[in-house]
């Protein structure tokens, strides 16, 4: 039987509640590279609850182990290149664009930021509303354009998939934050809020956050 998210869910929820991370651990020891290359989001979530957050909660050798298995093979790896990866995704999905297609690009993006960092107070660089007007202003809702079905919203669900897989994975087996995962319905969230981007911002590395100073997607207006 090939693995899938269906799979995985049915054979986790046959298993004894304090047997599930054995459950785990045998779904992924069983399963091939390319099958673990082709889990979606929700299947890995499952498995990352299994493994590091249900009872009996303790992360044995064999967990990590499994876990260690499942971020090797898994296709939501860690961004090499940003902004290169999300430039990349939005001209995919704007095939038909010229001016995006000619226009857009990783130099941009990164002027972008550095215009927003310039402009910012340092109370609005932790998230807190300050002297700024316009569009983006840090109390106002996130990405309303970008996540709405006509425009971005598949895009914008791709990149922080990448990104928040990778990083969970990284960092196994602490949790994720709840901003970034909901495990009642296994789906990657998109931040609700400026503020939450600019104090947490989900789509850089570790390290761009440091030379950012916490700066991601927010509307240059």
């Amino acid at each position: 039987m090939a693995l899938n998210t269906a799979t995985i869910k049915k054979r986790l929820a046959s298993a004894p509640w304090k047997q599930k991370d054995n459950e785990a651990q045998s779904i992924i020891n069983k399963a091939t590279p390319a099958e673990l290359k082709s889990l979606d989001v929700e299947g890995i979530l499952r498995l990352f609850e299994a493994l590091a957050m249900l009872p009996p909660r303790v992360y044995s050798s064999n967990d990590k182990a499994a876990m260690r298995k499942l971020k090797a093979h898994t296709r939501f790896q860690p961004i090499v290149r940003t902004p290169d990866f999300g430039v990349d995704l939005v001209k995919k999905a704007r095939l038909g664009s010229p001016v995006i297609q000619s226009q857009l690009t990783p130099q941009l993006v990164t002027r972008i930021y550095a215009a927003e960092k310039k402009r910012l107070s340092l109370p609005e660089r932790i998230g807190i509303d300050d002297a700024t007007i316009g569009r983006g202003q840090v109390s106002q809702k996130a990405y309303e354009e970008a996540k709405k079905k006509k425009h971005f919203e598949s895009t914008l669900v791709t990149c922080l998939a990448r990104v928040v897989l990778s990083n969970m994975l990284q960092n196994a087996p602490r949790r994720p934050p709840m901003i970034e995962v909901d495990f009642r319905t296994y789906k990657i969230l998109i931040p609700e809020r400026y503020s939450t981007i600019l104090s947490y911002p989900p789509v850089l590395s570790p390290r761009q956050r440091f030379r950012s100073s916490g700066l991601s997607c927010r509307s240059p207006n």
